[in-house]
This record gives C-alpha cells, sequence and structure tokens, in this order.
C-alpha cells in the first residue's frame, strides 16, 4: 500500500490535476504547460506555480504538503530554497496557519525518519521564520533548532543543555541518568500538547524500560498540567 500511495503522488505530480473552478479548500494543481517539455524543466514550474490555483485551506491538507514536499525533492537546491521562503512568507499574516505550515516543515524535512528530510533547506527555513516580522515567541524554537543544528548531525555527540525543572532547579543534560528522550515542546502549543497525548503510551513504555524522558519547554514555561 505504501509503494501504490507514493507511485499515485508521482503520477500526480508529473501529469498534474487540472480542474477549470476549485471548491474551497480543494487543491488544484498547477497546469504545466506543453511547451515546457523537459522532465527537469517541468518540475521547476511544478514548484514554483505549486500554490496558484490553491485556497488558504488546501495548505492545511498533509497529503497536499506532502506532495509538494515531494516535488521540491525533484528541482535544484536555488528552486527548493524560493519554495520554502514563499510558502512561508504566505502563511506568516495568519498566526494560526503559520503555526500549522511550521508544523509541516518541521514533519517533512526536520524530521529525522522522513524520506523527505533535507537538513540544508530545514535550516534555511529556520533562518527565515527568525529573520521574519512574526511575534518573537514564534522564533524561539526555530533559534534552537538552528542551534541545535549547527552543533550536531545524525550520529554525533548531543551539545549539554542547561535547564530548569519545575521547582526552578538548573539542571544540565550531561547531569542525567543516561540513555535519555529529550523532547522540545511549547507550552502554549497545541499541536505539542496533542503529540504528547498521543504518544503518552510509548513514552511509558520506554520509561518503564529504563529510559530517561525529559521534556523541555524551549519557551522557558512549565503547563501545570
Amino acid at each position: 500500500m505504501v509503494r501504490i500511495r507514493y507511485i499515485l503522488i508521482a503520477m500526480m505530480f508529473c501529469v498534474g490535476i487540472h480542474s477549470s473552478a476549485a471548491k474551497q479548500g480543494e487543491y488544484v494543481f498547477p497546469a504545466v504547460p506543453d511547451s515546457i517539455a523537459g522532465a527537469s524543466d517541468r518540475a521547476i514550474y511544478a514548484v514554483e506555480h505549486f500554490w496558484d490555483n490553491s485556497t488558504p485551506e488546501a495548505m492545511m491538507e498533509a497529503k497536499v504538503m506532502e506532495t509538494f514536499f515531494y516535488a521540491l525533492g525533484k528541482v535544484p537546491e536555488s528552486v527548493r530554497l524560493r519554495a520554502i521562503t514563499d510558502l512561508l512568507d504566505r502563511n506568516c499574516r495568519d498566526l494560526d496557519r503559520f503555526s500549522q505550515i511550521a508544523w509541516f516543515v518541521d514533519t517533512f524535512i526536520g524530521t529525522p525518519d522522513s524520506i523527505y528530510r533535507d537538513d540544508d533547506l530545514y535550516v534555511a527555513a529556520q533562518r527565515h521564520i527568525v529573520c521574519s516580522s512574526i511575534p518573537e515567541e514564534y522564533k524561539i524554537a526555530p533559534r534552537w533548532r538552528i542551534e541545535l543544528l549547527s552543533k550536531n548531525k545524525v550520529g554525533d555527540d548531543a551539545t549539554d543543555l542547561v535547564f530548569r525543572d519545575v521547582s526552578g532547579q538548573l539542571l544540565s543534560l550531561y547531569g542525567q541518568s543516561f540513555p535519555c528522550v529529550l523532547i522540545f515542546a511549547d507550552s502554549g502549543c497545541e499541536q505539542c500538547r496533542q503529540e504528547q497525548e498521543l504518544y503518552a503510551p510509548d513514552l511509558l513504555k520506554i520509561r518503564q524500560s529504563g529510559w530517561n524522558i525529559i521534556v523541555v519547554y524551549l519557551d522557558g514555561t512549565i503547563p501545570g498540567d
């Protein structure tokens, strides 16, 4: 089933989904002109015009966003960079939507086990967020991610971190018992809360197997519940 799903995504990318009018929330794939014959040039056109016929609601669809990141993998680095910054700029005026888009970026190109992972593009996206005009609280996590990614790569030793526990005591990562799982979140992030609830049973099993689990709230506020 997984193979079939990705074949369908590839077919949609290469052929295109055409419609004379899109319903609210419906995504319409850009129609690549027949005059563009080369596969590389067609891919670039599709990426550069990916959102031309789209609505803000369509950007919230995980399958649509997955197709977008699939398409990014088919174009040169400079095109990928323009496309990701354009996506962020399109949604920066609606903070709720921006948060969701930022989560998609984290999930598809920032998650270690994602097939679309792209560290260079992910760092570029985080830097664009930091330099944008959105409120400062939305830049806390991107700054941390940039700092961590600049120091560590998958397989490297983790950099020591200093944080406060619920009693206000300063603790360091290297002072904790290992093996250790670190979870980074924001106290006011609904998506973070939902994910913690979703993975709570798995985290409990990990904890019972002898692993230490630490949740670090990047905004410095620890939820009371």
